[in-house]
This record gives C-alpha cells, sequence and structure tokens, in this order.
C-alpha cells in the first residue's frame, strides 16, 4: 500500500472526494466528512473508521494503534501497511467509507444517492 493506490481505491468509491488538510494529511471524503486519512511526507500511515468489534480487536495487533485525537471513536492507524492484502485494504477502505456514509444526514445522504 503506498499513497496512490490508497488514493485510487478511495476515490473509485462513489462521490469521493480528496482534500489537502492539516497542511500534511491527504484527507479522503465522502460529503465533505472523513473516511480515510494518509500524510503526504514522512513515514506512510492510513487511518481509518473501524466497527467497534474490528477496532478492539486491531488495537491487539501489532502494526495497529489508536488513532491520534479520534481513536476514541473507533478511528484506527494502520503503521504497518503491509498488515494487509489488496483485497483487504480494498474491503477496509470499503468499510471505513460505508461507516462514514451512513452518518451524513439524510438529506445529504440522499443527494449522493
Amino acid at each position: 500500500m503506498d499513497i496512490e493506490m490508497l488514493r485510487r481505491m478511495a476515490l473509485a468509491l462513489p462521490h469521493a472526494t480528496e482534500e489537502l488538510k492539516f497542511s500534511t494529511d491527504l484527507c479522503l471524503c465522502i460529503g465533505e466528512k472523513i473516511f480515510a486519512v494518509a500524510p503526504v511526507e514522512g513515514e506512510f500511515s492510513v487511518t481509518l473508521k473501524m466497527t467497534p468489534d474490528d477496532w478492539a480487536y486491531f488495537l491487539e495487533q501489532p502494526g495497529f494503534e489508536k488513532a491520534p485525537y479520534v481513536g476514541r471513536y473507533q478511528w484506527i492507524t494502520v503503521k504497518d501497511v503491509y498488515a494487509w492484502s489488496r483485497d483487504e485494504w480494498q474491503s477496509r477502505i470499503q468499510n471505513s467509507y460505508a461507516l462514514i456514509k451512513s452518518k451524513l444526514p439524510k438529506k445529504q445522504r440522499e443527494a449522493l444517492q
């Protein structure tokens, strides 16, 4: 996994957009809400939203840690970008996208249909 592969996978999802936020982070969004974050400089990692069960499981695995600032909301940072296969990355990115999209206001979700 690298930043270009992350971009390709995320931007292939319907209505996904990208922005550079916080000066150094590539943020992948749905309806202006972030579903994935990766630094554009320095050590590459990816931060994603997880279900509570997946979040608890991955926190116990090497190469994963609670995301700074938003970890308590079941966000995890994948430090070992080789921990997952390409298919697993695709699935995890889609899950993060779906979790964030489901929390958008109803009108906004309907507008994205």
